[in-house]
């Protein structure tokens, strides 16, 4: 995007529009489940071969992008706008091909400036995989 970055979607379809929009969440087969106002973003999706570190569990990566894409749905959706200017991801379980992984962003803190989000990143049969917190910064103050 350009300096002149503003995006404001005024439906809650925006969450699809701005996933459709979003290559790298295609590229790694990223749906949504869930998106309502209030913030609630779930993604989920399913660990590929490709997806696999040379250890031959999930890429931290993937799961950092996974849950990173959950908070600028969650953060940009509902005709707000927001830039990402903090993230932690803390790795706690493994996972491997044919997991469905699920990340849900749930808004947790909110100001006319700074959002911040907690995403936790579940395994199909319920583990936590990881945590993953995020503040964005809301250029307009909206």
């Amino acid at each position: 995007m350009d300096a002149g970055y503003r995006l404001v979607m005024t439906r809650s379809d925006s969450i699809d529009v701005l996933l459709a929009q979003d290559p790298v969440a295609n590229l790694l087969g990223i749906q949504r489940v869930k998106a309502s106002p209030g913030a609630v973003v779930a993604l989920l999706m399913t660990v590929r071969p490709e997806h696999l570190n040379f250890v031959g569990i999930v890429h931290g990566g993937i799961v950092f992008t996974l849950a990173d894409t959950a908070l600028a749905l969650a953060s940009n959706g509902f005709g707000r706008s927001a830039l990402a200017v903090d993230a932690h991801i803390v790795l706690s379980a493994k996972g491997r091909v044919g997991d469905t992984l699920t990340a849900e962003a749930h808004e947790v803190a909110d100001s006319r400036r700074l959002a911040t989000y907690r995403i936790p990143v579940v395994r199909s049969d319920g583990r936590i995989l990881a945590s993953f917190d995020g503040t964005v910064f809301r250029p307009d103050g909206n």
